[in-house]
């Protein structure tokens, strides 16, 4: 970006269908508040660097949906005198974007097995660049239970990546197949098919 008077701005923009995560290096060279460098996903604003600095580098996610990604450069006046714009400017370089998958997740092997309950859980691998919206273990009476076709024991996002959750309700003299899962936008991942 070259030089810009009071109230100028200049931009570059992109479309990308998200989820993911658009990586880029940016850096801003003009005096403190007299104007930013700002990263916008639509309307809303992510990202906004002022002063005079180096180069900065930026991961931020992106939402599941079609989205514009704007980099605006814009220039206002301080109090007092309006500084020289000559040889002042903003720089982007080195944009990257990838899009989210599937968690990754594996699954611990049934504890505590007694007559019509046990516990499982599982262990967070890869959140496959995404934040996570759901997770827990599924059960079910045939190999590879699925949240469409199983039972869902719920596990609270606000633990730690290994998680273990109750098994309850069970028949007694029944063979279950358990198989730990994570859900972000991008969709849901499965661990291995444990049976007890």
């Amino acid at each position: 970006s070259g030089a810009l008077g009071e109230g100028g701005e200049t931009w570059v923009e992109t479309s990308v269908s998200g989820p993911g995560n658009v990586e880029f290096n940016w850096k801003i060279n003009l005096p403190s508040t007299s104007g930013n460098l700002q990263f916008s996903i639509g309307a809303n604003e992510a990202r906004q660097i002022q002063g005079n600095g180096g180069w900065l580098h930026e991961r931020v996610y992106v939402p599941a949906g079609d989205h514009v990604l704007r980099w605006t450069y814009r220039r206002t006046v301080p109090e007092g005198t309006t500084p020289d714009p000559t040889g002042i400017g903003a720089w982007l370089d080195g944009v990257d974007y990838t899009l989210a998958t599937e968690p990754q997740v594996t699954t611990s092997a049934a504890s505590s097995i007694v007559e019509d309950a046990a516990e499982s859980g599982g262990e967070g691998i890869d959140d496959g660049g995404a934040p996570l919206t759901a997770r827990g273990v599924v059960l079910g009476s045939s190999p590879n239970p699925t949240l469409g076709n199983g039972t869902n024991f719920a596990a609270p996002l606000s633990v730690p990546s290994a998680f273990t959750v109750a098994l309850g309700g069970l028949a007694p003299g029944t063979t279950y197949h358990a198989r730990a899962y994570a859900t972000n936008d991008a969709g849901t991942g499965y661990g291995e098919n444990l049976y007890f």
